[in-house]
């Protein structure tokens, strides 16, 4: 009864992170249910259990197998930092309910470890893993872009006709510029892609610090090529584009950028940046006399 006492119990340990922890923290009296002999009893109060709580952060990361398509990067910096034992063993307890729960998916597992890594850092803090949290906000910039890809075909020959119309003469500061395909930015202390590259390499040292003032980098769904660009932008440009929401024309883009740049240079800086953003094809124009949104490449003379 006994033998069969222990197996349950260390099975038990491995797959209830909670168990788990109350038994470290309390054995006798976690084990006075499972009516051990004393002799059991004893040579189960010297095992060590914190070595079975980590076997489980083990079983967690061979669990998490699909998520590393994605985030390949945040954990060779996970191992290059030697926490991997520690950052899956906390998330073990997390992870558990999340399997245990028939409605979590994919995407919802992987947002629980994005949180959850994003607390260890700041736990143990940042200056620990310089440069950890850089590329996992990379990767999840990454990844959240690429699901907005794949939910989302790329333009057909005959929409991409249709947006490329000609139109007449406008007045552009009175148009409305609007994102075209999922787009987001995010600002960094130390360069992710510099960092993914040395990884890849395994050639990482020490992060690559961003330049004065950081590094902001935009994160496009191009809907026409279907695929992602990952875009190095300067603070104006970042600050433009962070005010194109659809409903915003030019003007008053221009307006609320005037504190990184006034005056004509600063109002032409600011056209410049939007036309060139149409050229690319990451914006589009809405002409404040249509509700119509047409991308004009042939707008400016292209």
């Amino acid at each position: 009864m006994s033998a069969a006492a222990v197996h349950s119990i260390l099975a038990r340990c491995l797959l209830d992170a909670r168990f788990c922890n109350r038994l470290i923290i309390n054995p006798s009296s976690v084990l006075r249910p499972f009516g051990l002999d004393a002799r059991a009893h004893a040579d189960f109060l010297a095992i060590d259990l914190d070595r079975i709580r980590r076997l489980s952060g083990q079983i967690t990361k061979v669990q998490l197998n699909g998520l590393w398509q994605w985030f390949l990067s945040t954990r060779l910096l996970i191992k290059h930092y030697g926490i991997e034992s520690d950052v899956f063993t906390a998330f073990r307890e997390i992870h558990q309910n999340c399997r245990s729960n028939a409605s979590s998916n994919r995407v919802e597992q992987t947002s629980r470890f994005l949180v959850f890594l994003n607390d260890f850092i700041d736990q143990r803090g940042e200056r620990a893993y310089p440069g950890l949290r850089d590329v996992l906000g990379h990767e999840e910039c990454v990844w959240n872009v690429n699901r907005s890809l794949s939910q989302n075909a790329p333009l057909s020959e005959s929409r991409k006709a249709a947006k490329s119309s000609k139109v007449g003469a406008f007045d552009f500061d009175a148009a409305v510029p609007v994102i075209q395909g999922e787009f987001c930015t995010r600002q960094f202390k130390y360069d992710p892609i510099k960092i993914v590259a040395a990884l890849k390499r395994g050639r990482f040292r020490r992060p690559y610090s961003s330049p004065r003032g950081g590094l902001v980098l935009g994160y496009w769904a191009d809907p026409t090529a279907g695929d992602l660009k990952v875009l190095r932008l300067d603070s104006l440009a970042a600050r433009t584009l962070s005010l194109i929401n659809g409903k915003y024309p030019v003007r008053t883009v221009i307006s609320r950028t005037a504190n990184f740049r006034r005056g004509a240079m600063g109002a032409s800086a600011v056209r410049r940046i939007i036309k060139n953003a149409i050229g690319t094809g990451l914006l589009a124009i809405r002409l404040s006399q249509s509700s119509e949104i047409v991308s004009p490449a042939n707008m400016f003379g292209q």
